[in-house]
């Protein structure tokens, strides 16, 4: 797997698709014209998955476009899907916050998280049950779930960079003593050249 990220990555997506078949199946009263937004929905939340570490930027915004198109065809505000105001490729969003603190720079995955906090406090009042507490839990819930995927990312990046500065540092001792090697090597044959010469020149 980590010689092919990208089997790793169909594997997750797999996961969360059959988490996210389980939550389509309980939803109710499902149309041809719903079930094609269902299906779009779901295709731009999964797919991505399986690209987030080969274009981790484009995978992550692919996958928030899918949850928007989720908040403005899922939930309570229609006829249709009420049951489906949470999916399970919804936690595909906590994947690409993830993928963007592991493989992008600090400040790009701020503005991610930045996005995705305004869209779940709109989905969160927009979507969710009217009263205040349903919506506080949704929040806190939500909030959990994208803490854990950040300080998660955070550690993966910082052991990641531990990694790759030991395996410089090792690199570069290689290279030093190769170095030392070819020099001792260079000295001892400019050493036995020397006493050549001298016996050569002895014997003459």
């Amino acid at each position: 797997m980590r010689t092919h990220p990208m089997f790793g990555d169909t594997i997750i997506a797999m996961c969360l698709g059959f988490f996210d078949l389980l939550s389509g199946i309980s939803a109710a009263r499902w149309t041809e014209q719903h079930l094609a937004w269902y299906v779009l929905a779901g295709a731009f939340l999964l797919i991505p998955v399986i690209f987030r570490r080969k274009y981790p930027i484009t995978a992550s915004y692919l996958i928030m476009l899918g949850a928007w198109i989720q908040v403005f065809t899922h939930g309570s505000g229609l006829d249709h899907l009420d049951s489906l105001v949470v999916r399970g490729g919804d936690l595909a969003l906590g994947v690409a916050l993830y993928t963007m603190v592991t493989c992008t720079n600090r400040r790009r995955a701020l503005e991610y998280a930045g996005l995705l906090v305004i869209g779940t406090t709109i989905w969160a009042f927009w979507r969710v049950a009217p009263d205040a507490s349903s919506i506080g839990v949704t929040l806190f819930g939500a909030g959990i779930i994208y803490g854990f995927c950040w300080v998660l990312g955070e550690f993966i990046g910082a052991r990641r960079a531990y990694h790759e500065e030991l395996e410089g540092r090792l690199q570069l001792l290689e290279t030093e003593r190769d170095q030392q090697a070819r020099i001792a090597v260079a000295e001892e044959r400019a050493r036995i050249a020397r006493e050549l010469h001298d016996v050569v020149a002895h014997a003459v």
